[in-house]
This record gives C-alpha cells, sequence and structure tokens, in this order.
C-alpha cells in the first residue's frame, strides 16, 4: 500500500481543516468524494484506514481527545460469486 498516495487523495477534502476541527462528516464527505470520483470502494477503504490509523496515533499524544474516523463506516467491496466449472469444462 502506498501511505503517500493514501493521503494525497484526502488531501483536497480535508487537507485545509485544522486537526482538533476535523468531524466525522468531514472524512464520511471525502470518502463519498472518492466514490464519487470514480475509486474502488477497496482503494477508498485503504484510504480510511491510513487516515484512521494516523488519527488513532494523534489521541494518545494529546493533538486529539478522540478518533473522528472511528465514526465512519469505510465502504465494503464488492463480492464477487466464485465461478466453478461444470463437468464439461472440468473434464476439458
Amino acid at each position: 500500500m502506498n501511505y503517500e498516495l493514501c493521503v494525497r487523495r484526502l488531501l483536497p477534502f480535508i487537507g485545509r481543516v485544522r486537526l482538533r476541527a476535523l468531524t466525522p462528516e468531514h472524512i464520511q464527505h471525502a470518502v463519498g468524494k472518492l466514490l464519487d470520483h470514480g475509486l474502488a470502494a477497496r482503494t477508498v477503504r485503504q484510504v480510511h484506514m491510513v487516515l484512521r490509523c494516523s488519527l488513532k496515533q494523534a489521541v494518545p499524544w494529546r493533538l486529539i481527545a478522540s478518533n473522528p474516523s472511528d465514526a465512519v463506516k469505510a465502504p465494503r467491496a464488492e463480492r464477487k460469486e466464485m465461478r466453478t466449472l461444470n463437468e464439461e469444462q472440468r473434464a476439458r
């Protein structure tokens, strides 16, 4: 995973928000915009994870009182049905 790329994807949406002013609404808006821009749910989930881990570290450092990303659900990747071979395909 490219952490720098994840951060660059977030910057247009939350880059100007002060850390202490960051809310779940800001993060949810960013997640929605990333999906609207055509990023896959799995990619947006990775971006959310990088942000969440970063904010988690900010709590014990007392930069913020709580992690606002905890209140935001990351999108789930679509599960595809597994395709199995039929008898004829298996015989070939």
